[in-house]
């Protein structure tokens, strides 16, 4: 009913980083884009603060709140299921998605939405897109809204966001369309046909990874380097991938060929990743290609890594620019605000009212009886004439629902139950997948060494591994070598290879490596 509808849209991102809002107001049926906000996170200023800062002068009363999370454990899959009744569906559902999903789901809030149909050996389906996320994470984010005076009447995945926006723009039809959202520390990486979700996936490489690739210690003629975390922040925000090796000092303390050479083996994870995801999603559509990569989050404006990523995978890559189809007021944008930074608060807000909801049950119930409430007031004030009639319909009513409440309540109860059953032997089947083979460890090492590089010492502690060793001296370009040597150990058994240092001692030049066990 029109009377229960709010005057404006929040569209709210907060992430790890900044804390950005997009607001809506209707205009003539539709929605106009009227304000754009952003505040930063600092040791200073926390989630909390920036939250209250950037909903100044905000209605919150007569606006409704979309907010985003996300969290390692947050995913979106499309499945394809046959057709039953919505009630069958739900059970289905809650009994399979362990099969979708690389961790456990017995603790995680469920939903799902059916977006169209789909064709198996001429047997015709349904495309649902499956939704989790960790209930803890969701309390504990609407423990962080709440003094802030925010009830989000939908939490959603920025998977979906970012979704919406592509929907809104010009694209050709039957081609797919892949983008990037690069958090600080979460990625996702989704893939749209035909304006629909086909493919999510998260990448294990973010912004941060980044910055922190470049606080490694260096060693040089002028002594040992080793930035501070604000300082490889401001290097790698104003400088990105260097387009040429020179020696020139940056901030007098690294050139841009110490630059490239830190940040050039995470930008190769992150465009391995990536390849591997389109490997993933040209195997579930029989060789489908991908068109076009759109680079949107905080960490997009990377400078360089559009271009390195186009080279690497071999198809057009852009940072988002844009909001394509959306109605915007004057002046929206503050100055030097970033779209592709805003772009997934602007999703959320601009998104439809229904699908995918990561709000607790128990939340969802408590807003329906809000609206019911205020609904039997006004048709109480409308009709008081027939006060008394209309009186005792909506108390049978409320009991039926009730009643009805209380039934899905227990029908819940006995699912967790169910779930909770499998909860010991995933845990114990976690751990020993966990366990690795250190034959193998030496093995691999042995089988990558290159040439000139010999191997002093190997450490082994909680999964990490810490390699020292020596380059000949003949080896005119020991930085390279020990690069290729890091890049094949990364292409084998371990991930998240580091180079920690390198010095020159006796004559020959030292270096460190750790790393982990896929």
């Amino acid at each position: 009913m029109e009377i229960f509808k709010k005057d404006y849209i929040i569209g709210l991102d907060i992430g790890a980083s900044s804390v950005k809002l997009a607001l809506f107001v209707k205009k003539n049926g539709s929605l106009a884009l009227s304000q754009l906000r952003s505040a930063e996170i600092t040791k200073e200023k926390d989630s909390a603060i920036a939250l209250k800062e950037i909903l100044l002068g905000i209605d919150l009363k007569h606006s409704r709140c979309v907010s985003l999370f996300n969290d390692s454990r947050a995913m979106v899959k499309r499945i394809v299921a046959p057709p039953m009744p919505q009630a069958e569906l739900k059970e289905a559902i809650a009994l399979e998605a362990k099969n979708y999903f690389p961790f456990p789901v017995n603790d995680c809030l469920i939903d799902f939405e059916i977006v169209g149909e789909a064709w198996e050996k001429d047997v015709k389906k349904i495309e649902i897109l499956l939704a989790v996320c960790p209930h803890e994470a969701i309390k504990a984010h609407l423990a962080l809204l709440k003094p802030a005076g925010i009830q989000p009447e939908r939490i959603m995945h920025p998977s979906l966001a970012l979704c919406t926006l592509l929907r809104l723009r010009k694209e050709k039809a039957d081609v797919s369309i892949a983008a990037l959202d690069i958090g600080k520390d979460v990625s996702d990486v989704i893939i749209v046909k035909n304006k629909n979700l086909v493919f999510s996936r998260k990448i294990p490489i973010a912004g941060d990874d980044f910055t922190k690739a470049l606080m490694a210690m260096l060693f040089s003629s002028g002594g040992k380097v080793q930035l501070t975390y604000e300082e490889a922040e401001k290097i790698k925000r104003e400088y990105g991938l260097p387009q040429e090796n020179t020696t020139t000092l940056i901030e007098n303390k690294l050139t841009a060929s110490q630059i490239l050479f830190l940040l050039r083996p995470w930008a190769e994870k992150l465009s391995h990743e990536i390849e591997r995801s389109f490997d993933f999603y040209r195997e579930e559509s029989q060789g489908e290609r991908i068109e076009k990569l759109l680079l949107a989050g905080g960490s997009a404006q990377l400078k360089g890594l559009d271009k390195f990523l186009s080279e690497g995978l071999g198809i057009g890559v852009e940072v988002l620019h844009s909001l394509e189809g959306i109605d915007m007021a004057a002046q929206t944008l503050e100055k030097d605000m970033a779209i592709n930074r805003i772009a997934m608060a602007v999703g959320a807000g601009v998104d439809k009212p229904s699908g995918i909801n990561l709000l607790p049950i128990e939340v969802k119930q408590e807003m329906l009886r809000i609206v019911q409430r205020a609904m039997i007031k006004a048709i109480v004030s409308g009709c008081v004439t027939i006060l008394a009639l209309f009186f005792i319909g909506l108390r049978i009513y409320a009991v039926n629902l009730d009643k009805k409440i209380a039934s899905a309540r227990f029908e819940l109860q006995a699912l967790k139950q169910q779930i909770g059953e499998i909860k010991d032997y995933s845990g114990l089947s976690d751990c020993l997948a966990r366990q690795p083979y250190y034959e193998d460890v030496f093995k691999e090492v042995s089988n990558v060494i290159p040439s000139g590089i010999y191997l002093k010492e190997l450490q082994l502690q909680k999964g990490i591994i810490n390699l020292k060793g020596v380059v000949a001296s003949t080896i005119t370009n020991p930085e390279e070598v020990i690069s290729i040597f890091a890049r094949s150990l990364e292409a084998g058994l371990f991930q998240n290879v580091k180079f920690i240092a390198i010095q020159e001692a006796a004559g020959v030049k030292e270096f460190k490596l750790q790393m982990e066990i896929r």
